[in-house]
């Protein structure tokens, strides 16, 4: 059984439809429904950290043979971090290994999250693998080839924007321009303007919009080829929007260190360029 206190459960019982538990900020759900719930969660647009129970390996709490039972035994559980589920990673793995292996062919697959770069030459599509910690970049796209890819490709929420400069005003997060729900490779303009509106983004449904301001592209400089800015700028906002950390190595004193994740983590593995027609 897994459950949620606070404000945690509240976010339970208006996105899952949870009852909750006597009277109290608490709710929670049976093993059997906790795919159906993580679902609902980041198709809302949360990311979900999911922990376990974890078996107490201390051999001191153990005591022997004599002196070992439920009086002796600490009443405090220990908990670990088994997953963080997300829109680009939405399947909750834990146990499934050890489980039933079909859940796992049957699954989605993970999404990558997805930014578009308009440019004079083309959109510029930046697609991140947050698991593999990799970038893939096409540029010079028309917005039909953009559409396309979107659609073979569902990307995970949000999908980001940089806009032209001729476009510099839509950067504005409020009010959102019209001109930015009638971009020519979005699905529909009525599907569009649901999802900013609503603020979710169901399964089948298209991923909110994100305008990221054009001063967050660097400029050109020498040694610097535009598809190190592309990445930079999409991977730099996946970055901050998660806020994602690397748990790395101990420190001598036995401590977590922890340290930031940058763009640098993050590698370009290949990189396509289409042609413009004359």
């Amino acid at each position: 059984f897994y459950e949620c206190f606070g404000i945690d459960a509240i976010l339970l019982v208006e996105y899952c439809g949870l009852n909750p538990m006597a009277r109290k900020a608490r709710a929670g759900c049976p093993i059997k429904n906790i795919q159906s719930a993580l679902d609902d969660l980041t198709s809302a647009g949360f990311n979900v950290a999911v922990y376990e129970e974890a078996a107490d390996t201390d051999a001191s709490s153990s005591g022997g043979a004599s002196s070992s039972g439920r009086g002796s035994k600490s009443r405090l559980k220990h908990r670990m971090l088994a997953q963080i589920v997300t829109s680009a990673s939405p399947t909750y793995l834990y146990d499934l290994v050890l489980g039933n292996g079909d859940t796992l062919v049957t699954s989605p697959p993970s999404r990558p999250y997805v930014g578009v770069i308009s440019t004079s030459a083309g959109y510029t599509v930046v697609e991140i693998s947050s698991e593999e910690q990799s970038v893939r970049i096409s540029e010079r796209l028309t917005s039909e080839a953009v559409a396309c890819r979107l659609a073979a490709y569902p990307p995970a929420d949000p999908l980001f924007y940089v806009p032209s400069p001729g476009e510099q005003e839509l950067a504005s997060p409020y009010p959102i321009s019209s001109k930015v729900r009638h971009l020519p490779f979005l699905p529909s303009r009525t599907d569009h303007a649901a999802a900013i509106d609503g603020g979710g983004s169901g399964a089948s449904s298209f991923p909110r919009l994100k305008v990221l301001p054009l001063t967050l592209m660097q400029e050109p400089a020498p040694g610097l080829s535009d598809l190190e800015r592309a990445r930079r700028v999409i991977v730099k906002a996946l970055i901050d929007m998660t806020e994602n950390y690397d748990c790395g190595l101990t420190r001598p004193d036995g401590q977590r260190r922890e340290r930031r994740v940058t763009h640098e983590d993050f590698v370009l593995v290949s990189s396509s360029l289409s042609p413009s027609s004359s």
